[in-house]
C-alpha cells in the first residue's frame, strides 16, 4: 500500500459571501490553514500532475474514497505517517487506547518536514 502522510497546506478560500463595494472589503492577510490525512497516490495511479494527491480512505480491493489534489505551491509541510495492521508505531500517546488496552503509538518520523 502507499505511504500515509500528515499534510499542513494552505486553502483557497472566499472572503466575502455576497456583492460588497471595495472600501467595504477586510482586510484578509493570515492563510486558511488547513490539516489532512491520507494515503499518497501518484501520478499512475490517478494522483495529479504537480499537486499532492491524497485518499482518505483506500480499501483491500484498490478502491479509494476522498481524494484530494493538493497543488504543491499549498504545500506548506508533509510527514509520513509510519506503520502496520492498522497500528501505528513508535512514541507512544498517552491517553488513548486502541481498545485492547494498548497506547496507540505514534511515528518517530511524524515530526513535520519542510518539503
Amino acid at each position: 500500500m502507499n505511504k500515509c502522510v500528515y499534510v499542513i497546506w494552505h486553502d483557497a478560500h472566499a472572503g466575502t459571501d455576497t456583492w460588497h463595494h471595495l472600501d467595504e472589503l477586510v482586510r484578509d492577510e493570515d492563510p486558511y490553514v488547513v490539516h489532512s490525512i491520507g494515503w499518497v497516490l501518484e501520478v499512475g495511479q490517478g494522483g495529479k500532475p504537480n499537486h499532492l494527491s491524497i485518499a482518505q480512505s483506500w480499501s483491500d480491493d484498490d478502491a479509494v474514497d476522498s481524494v484530494l489534489h493538493i497543488p504543491n505551491a499549498m504545500v506548506q509541510h508533509v510527514s509520513e505517517v509510519r506503520g502496520t495492521g492498522g497500528q501505528l508505531k513508535g512514541r507512544r500517546k498517552k491517553d488513548h487506547e486502541d481498545g485492547r488496552g494498548k497506547s496507540a503509538l505514534l511515528s518517530k518520523s511524524s515530526r513535520t518536514k519542510r518539503l
